[in-house]
């Protein structure tokens, strides 16, 4: 198993546990056991003691200091877009769920089902369905982590009407039985790539033919592997991602795919939605398949 497999796999034991105290405890806003949930992991760090299989998480503790609010949060964070250094506040907000409704909307794309692949808990498509995603398209969670899966459905049970079901998904060994029924789907990963080292052909192939119209959108910090206008952030987010063993393909890959004719690349843009590490700035790739 990959460290980083061990790491979030582990880990979600624990978020597992803390999500079914705060229903437990009596919390049946699903809105609210979410926003609960997403403070403890704000205010707690995953630490090892001795290895693998010794995960736990301790309260993160800030040193005052004039650079810092009275929450024990620095004022501003430091990043790098385009090549530049940024600075951020720290009460910021991603809006990964907007951006996909936009593009939708942009598109005219008529899709029945929304999937994020390696979702963890499913983070993002509940901010789909908060921030308007239309009732009638099915939210999948395509997950390894069947205790990530499981925050997923005891969240879900808080709220029967909303449309988000959780699947087991491995890139290692893609299995999309579930969309069988499905005629239009998008896809979309967030840093979830990054963490193949390798990404083979069979994943984007299956996804491509999953149904008869597909599109997907990666959120990935893959940036680097742009040969095109390679600067100093995108030279050190490289050397990062090859010290850490993270992704080296996607973009090579989906480009050979494209001059096969077996997918069609629609748009890349490089480093265009930042992050507080400056690492992790965030390039997104869109792509076009379909068996019909």
């Amino acid at each position: 198993m990959e460290w980083w497999t061990d790491f979030y796999v582990e880990g979600s034991k624990h978020e597992l546990a803390k999500v079914r105290e705060i229903v437990e405890g009596g919390e049946t806003n699903l809105y609210r056991a979410i926003n609960l949930f997403q403070l403890w992991e704000l205010t707690h760090k995953r630490q090892y003691e001795d290895g693998p299989g010794t995960l736990f998480y301790v309260k993160q503790e800030f040193k005052y200091a004039d650079s810092f609010f009275p929450t024990g949060k620095p004022i501003l964070t430091s990043t790098f877009l385009g090549g530049k250094m940024l600075k951020l506040p720290s009460y910021s907000k991603k809006h990964l769920g907007r951006f996909i409704l936009d593009y939708l909307e942009h598109e005219g794309l008529a899709v029945d089902t929304i999937v994020e692949l390696s979702a963890g808990w499913g983070r993002f498509l509940f901010d789909l369905y908060f921030n308007g995603s239309p009732s009638d398209i099915a939210l999948i969670s395509g997950e390894v982590s069947s205790e990530a899966r499981q925050i997923t459905e005891v969240l879900c049970d808080l709220d029967p009407a909303i449309p988000i079901t959780a699947h087991d998904f491995d890139f290692y060994r893609p299995n999309l039985d579930f969309l069988k029924d499905t005629d239009s789907v998008l896809f979309f990963t967030h840093m979830a790539v990054m963490f193949i080292p390798e990404l083979q052909r069979e994943a984007i192939l299956k996804m491509a033919n999953s149904a008869k119209r597909v599109r997907c959108i990666h959120f990935e910090p893959v940036g680097f592997q742009v040969l095109a206008g390679q600067y100093m952030a995108a030279k050190m987010q490289g050397v990062v991602a090859g010290f850490k063993g993270f992704n080296q393909n996607l973009i090579t890959l989906l480009e050979e795919l494209h001059n096969e004719n077996l997918i069609t690349v629609r748009g890349l843009f490089k480093d265009i939605i930042v992050d507080v590490d400056r690492t992790h700035a965030i390039s997104v790739v869109i792509w076009e398949g379909g068996s019909g």
